[in-house]
């Protein structure tokens, strides 16, 4: 085989393997997040959100801050989500189990 030939031959197979590694971790981002910021006890009143797609656009809109936080996660492989609720105590935030129902002084 000539010294040409077994250069391209392996020039191809790197470029090969780039492209297989490159569309493994192409993959998306995920997971997808939708959460959404809150103030108050009882009653609740909405004062921003933060969206997250599986490509990584991210969209924010109000304050990143607030009472209370929601989040909706969705597997941007298998479509599976969880919703979780969190309160903001004192800036460290506490897995809740219902939005609203205030555990800690805001």
């Amino acid at each position: 085989m000539k010294v040409k030939t077994v250069t391209r031959l392996s020039l191809a197979a790197v470029v090969m393997l780039l492209l297989s590694t490159y569309g493994h971790n192409a993959k998306a981002l995920g997971p997808e997040l939708d959460r959404y910021y809150y103030t108050g006890c009882g009653t609740v009143t909405e004062v921003g959100t933060y969206f997250r797609s599986c490509s990584g656009h991210i969209t924010q809109t109000g304050s990143q801050t607030g009472d209370w936080r929601e989040d909706f996660t969705m597997d941007c492989d298998t479509g599976s989500g969880s919703h979780t609720i969190w309160e903001n105590c004192s800036g460290a935030w506490q897995l809740r189990s219902t939005l609203g129902d205030c555990q800690c002084s805001h």
